[in-house]
């Protein structure tokens, strides 16, 4: 199973999915991670998300963008996010990656979260 998390340190989990710098694709074994790589998050990269509250509008042509974005993702089984925006939510949608949703207050690093989810969920 592979499970992708977004971030922009490697370390921890960022805030908002598509604002994060990268995003991290973990192969998870019998409850072990076998292995995982950081892969720049394009959507992220192709706006200046630095300007505080940007945020698209809400329709087909931003979630198809979204969804050109995130094809690096099309592999993964879950997403494990703080926060998710409509437009992005919908893209996940469109390559059936689900959601599992975390407190924005976890500052836990990214290894000890997947571990909590993968027993918590039993994955």
């Amino acid at each position: 199973m592979k499970i992708a998390i977004a971030t922009d340190d490697k370390k921890t989990i960022a805030v908002r999915m598509g604002r994060a710098k990268y995003f991290g694709i973990f192969e998870v074994e019998n409850r072990e991670i076998k292995s995982f790589e950081f892969v720049i998050n394009e959507h992220a990269s192709s706006h200046n998300h630095e300007h505080g509250d940007h945020h698209e509008e809400h329709n087909d042509e931003e979630v198809n963008k979204h969804a050109k974005d995130i094809q690096v993702l099309k592999e993964c089984d879950y997403m494990i996010a703080k926060a998710v925006g409509p437009n992005m939510k919908d893209a996940l949608k469109t390559i059936k990656l689900k959601i599992i949703k975390i407190s924005k207050s976890n500052n836990d690093s990214i290894i000890d979260t997947i571990n909590k989810i993968v027993t918590e969920n039993n994955l």
